[in-house]
C-alpha cells in the first residue's frame, strides 16, 4: 500500500491526485464531471484508471453533494417534532435580512413545510429542570401521522432548552426508533448541543434534509470500492472544517461536508505554504463555476460559524471560506436596462463554454480568454476538451453587437468585470476584516484561477503570488494533505467571574473521551491525536456572534478562566479595533479532536538541466498594457526548478495556463510551485 489518492468533484471537472508515499511523486488527472450522478464520475475513473487498488492505503473525497442538495431543494422529506408554542421557529428565523436594502429580499423557504411540523407538550426549562414530562402516546401518535400519512423519509427533534438538558430529545428518538426502525430520526441535541435555538434548529434540519442523500451516495461508493476489495475504513470523506473523517461517519453527520472541495484547496495550499515557511497567505480558488476565497493568518485558516446554505444557518465549524459564482464557465449577460454581468450562472460541466464545442452557446469567461489568445486553439484544456475559437468567437459577439463594439473588446470587458468580482470577494476576507491584502502572499489554483493571478496581483499591489505545481487538481491534493478532524460543543453560558470552572472540566474531558474514541475508531495511535480546547466568548449584553479563542487549558486551574479573557480582550481588539474592560461570559465550549496523519515529502518539480526550455511566440492580449502584445510562451513541463523569467509571458499546461505580466518575475521553485514576484530590477 503506496498510494494516496484524493478525488475532488468540481462544478465542471472532476479532479484525482495519486500521490506516492514512497517516492512523493504526484500524478494528476481530470475528467467532466457528471453532476446528474455525481458518483459516476468517480466510479468510471477508477474502474478505468486504477483497477488495482491493492497499493491504496487511503482514499479521500471532497464532494458538492450535500452543498448542492440543499441549494436545489433536493434533500429528504422531513417531518418536525418540537416544543409546544415553536411549530413557527423556522418560519420566523431572525428580524435581519441578508441583504439589507433589497426591497425585494424574501427569507429563504424553510426545508420542512409548516403541514410537516408538530408539537408536543414536553417542556424542559432554561437551566436543564423539566417542567412537562414527555406523553409517549402523543410521541407515537405524531410520529405515525408524519410517517404513515405523510411518508416522510425523516423526523428531526428539536426541543426548547435541549442543549442543556437532552433527556427528553432522547426519550423521544428511543419511542420513536422502536416503532419505526426504518425512519432516520435526527435531534438537535446530537447534532449540536449549543445555544441560539433558530440556528440550532436549522442546523439539525439541514444536517438530516441531507443525510439520505449522502447516505445512499456514499453507500454506493463504498459498495463498489467493497468489491473492488478496498476496505471502507480507508475510505474518507472531507469536510468544511478542513479535517477528514470516515465515510462511515460522515453519512451520519452529513452536514459537516457542506463546502468540502473548497476546503481541500485551502488545506493544500496551508500545507504547501508551511513548506516555504510562509504564515499568512489569501487563498484563491477559480474554477469552473465559482471563485472561492479564504484567508490563513499566522499559518491557521479562519473559521466561522456564522455560515448559510442557501440563506439557512448552518453553525458546524467551517473554514471561513467565501464564494461568488465566477469560474471558467461563468456567463456573461445583458440586464434589462442594458448593463453587463458576469455569473453568477454558469454554463457547467454540461453544455459548457461555448468553446468546448458541447452544445454551449452563451459567452462564458473561458471564451473571451479564447478570444483574447490566451489559450489556444485546440489545445485539450484538463488534456480532456479542445477549444474552439470561432464558436467563442460566435458566443462573445452577442455582446458586441449589443454594444456596437469590437469582438476583443466585449472580450476584455467581460474579463474586468470577472476580475472585479474576485477583488470584492479578495477585500470581504480582507480589508473588511481590518486586513491589508498587500502584506500577504497570494496562491492562485483551480483551472481559471492562475490566468487571473497576476493581474489580481497587481491590482492589489501583492509582492508575491504562488501558483501551485498541479493548480487545477490542487483542491484533491489538499484532501491527501489533511488530518482527520472531528468538532464538539457545549454551551454553559456563565458570566465569567462566576464559570463553575470543575463543570468546564468536567464537560470538556468528557467530550475528549468521546472524540478519543471516535479518532480510535478510525486506526488513529494515541501519540496521533491532538485536543484543541476552545470557548465561545463575548462581553455581557453583545447581541451578535461570540468570538471563539483558545481556552487556557494548559495553565493552572486556577488561572484558566483569568488567562482565557485576557487572550478573549486581544482577540476582540484584533478583530474588532476595541477592547473595553466590561464584564465578559462564556456561551460554549468548544472541542477539536485531531488525528494527525503523516505528510509524506512532496515531490512536485522538474530536475534541474542544463537545458533551456523551448520558448515560441504568441500574441496575447494583457490588461496592464490593455493591447495585446507579443510575448513568450512556455510548456510548464519543460521548466526546470530554479528556472526564472520574466514578463509579459504565457504558460501553459494539462490542466491550467499562467499569465506572467509585465513587470513580473516567475521562479520555479523547488516544490515546483511557479512564484510571482514583482520585478524592482
Amino acid at each position: 500500500m503506496t498510494k494516496k489518492i484524493g478525488i475532488d468533484i468540481g462544478g465542471t471537472f472532476t479532479d484525482v491526485i495519486i500521490l506516492n508515499e514512497t517516492t512523493g511523486e504526484v500524478e494528476a488527472d481530470k475528467v467532466l464531471s457528471t453532476p446528474k450522478d455525481p458518483a459516476k464520475a468517480v466510479i468510471d475513473y477508477i474502474r478505468e484508471k486504477l483497477p488495482d487498488m491493492e497499493e491504496v492505503s487511503l482514499l479521500v473525497h471532497g464532494t458538492t453533494v450535500a452543498t448542492n442538495a440543499v441549494v436545489e431543494v433536493k434533500g429528504a422529506k422531513l417531518g418536525l417534532i418540537t416544543t409546544e408554542g415553536h411549530r413557527d421557529r423556522l418560519d420566523i428565523q431572525r428580524t435581519n435580512w441578508l441583504r439589507m436594502y433589497d426591497v425585494t429580499y424574501q427569507k429563504p423557504t424553510p426545508l420542512i413545510p409548516r403541514m410537516l411540523r408538530r408539537e408536543v407538550a414536553g417542556r424542559t426549562l432554561y437551566d436543564g429542570k423539566i417542567l412537562n414530562p414527555l406523553n409517549k402516546v402523543e410521541i407515537i401518535q405524531t410520529a405515525r401521522e408524519l410517517v404513515e400519512i405523510h411518508r416522510v423519509e425523516g423526523i428531526c427533534i428539536c426541543f426548547l432548552n435541549s442543549y442543556v438538558n437532552p433527556a427528553q430529545e432522547q426519550e423521544a428518538k428511543a419511542i420513536i426508533k422502536q416503532k419505526f426502525p426504518e425512519v432516520y430520526v435526527v435531534t438537535s441535541s446530537e447534532t449540536l448541543a449549543e445555544v441560539l435555538e433558530y440556528e440550532r434548529f436549522s442546523t439539525t434540519v439541514i444536517s438530516a434534509f441531507l443525510m439520505p442523500e449522502m447516505d445512499r451516495y456514499l453507500a454506493r461508493l463504498e459498495n463498489f470500492f467493497k468489491q473492488r476489495g478496498f476496505p471502507k475504513e480507508r475510505f474518507m470523506i472531507m469536510q468544511g472544517n478542513g479535517g477528514m473523517v470516515n465515510s462511515s461517519i460522515a453519512r451520519e453527520m452529513a452536514g459537516y461536508t457542506v463546502e468540502s472541495g473548497p476546503a481541500g484547496g485551502v488545506i493544500g495550499s496551508q500545507y504547501l505554504a508551511g513548506l516555504k515557511g510562509i504564515q499568512d497567505i489569501i487563498t484563491l480558488d477559480m474554477g469552473g463555476t465559482t471563485t472561492d476565497v479564504c484567508l490563513i493568518r499566522n499559518g491557521q485558516p479562519y473559521v466561522t460559524l456564522d455560515y448559510k446554505v442557501a440563506g439557512h444557518p448552518m453553525r458546524f465549524p467551517l473554514l471561513d471560506i467565501y464564494s461568488i459564482g465566477a469560474g471558467g464557465g461563468s456567463i456573461a449577460w445583458i440586464d434589462e436596462v442594458g448593463g453587463l454581468h458576469v455569473g453568477p450562472q454558469s454554463a457547467g460541466a454540461h453544455p459548457g463554454p461555448a468553446c468546448y464545442g458541447l452544445g454551449g452557446e452563451e459567452p462564458t469567461i473561458s471564451d473571451a480568454h479564447v478570444i483574447l489568445g490566451r489559450l489556444i486553439p485546440d489545445t485539450p484544456l484538463g488534456g480532456k476538451i479542445g477549444v474552439k475559437y470561432d464558436l467563442a468567437e460566435k458566443a462573445v459577439n452577442k455582446i458586441a453587437s449589443y454594444y456596437k463594439i469590437s469582438t476583443e473588446e466585449a472580450a476584455t470587458t467581460i474579463i474586468k468585470i470577472a476580475n472585479d468580482n474576485m477583488l470584492n470577494a479578495l477585500g470581504v476576507i480582507s480589508v473588511e476584516k481590518g486586513i491589508a491584502p498587500h502584506l500577504y502572499t497570494l496562491v492562485v489554483y483551480g483551472g481559471a484561477g492562475p490566468i487571473h493571478g497576476g493581474a489580481l496581483m497587481k491590482r492589489l499591489n501583492i509582492r508575491k503570488c504562488i501558483i501551485p505545481s498541479l493548480p487545477g487538481c490542487h483542491s484533491a491534493l489538499g484532501l491527501v494533505t489533511s488530518d482527520i478532524k472531528h468538532d464538539y460543543v457545549r454551551s454553559i453560558l456563565q458570566p465569567t467571574v462566576a464559570v463553575d470552572i470543575d463543570l468546564v472540566h468536567e464537560i470538556y474531558q468528557s467530550l475528549a473521551e468521546k472524540a478519543k474514541a471516535v479518532l480510535r475508531a478510525e486506526a488513529v495511535q494515541d501519540k496521533d491525536i491532538i485536543i484543541e480546547y476552545k470557548c465561545d466568548m463575548r462581553y455581557i449584553g453583545q447581541a451578535y456572534v461570540p468570538v471563539i479563542i483558545p481556552f487556557s487549558w494548559h495553565a493552572p486551574k486556577d488561572r484558566q478562566v483569568f488567562k482565557t479573557e485576557e487572550t478573549f480582550r486581544r482577540v476582540h481588539q484584533e478583530l474588532y479595533k476595541h477592547a473595553g474592560e466590561q464584564p465578559t461570559e462564556i456561551i460554549s465550549l468548544r472541542l477539536s479532536a485531531i488525528g494527525k496523519v503523516e505528510k509524506p515529502a512532496l515531490s512536485l518539480g522538474t530536475r534541474a538541466t542544463e537545458a533551456k526550455p523551448r520558448v515560441n511566440r504568441k500574441t496575447v492580449y494583457f490588461e496592464d498594457v490593455d493591447r495585446f502584445v507579443k510575448c513568450d510562451t512556455y510548456e510548464r513541463h519543460e521548466l526546470p526548478i530554479g528556472f526564472s523569467f520574466e514578463g509579459p509571458a504565457v504558460v501553459y499546461q494539462m490542466d491550467t495556463t499562467v499569465l506572467v505580466y509585465s513587470g513580473q518575475r516567475a521562479t520555479i521553485d523547488k516544490f515546483g510551485n511557479i512564484v510571482l514576484e514583482e520585478n524592482n530590477g
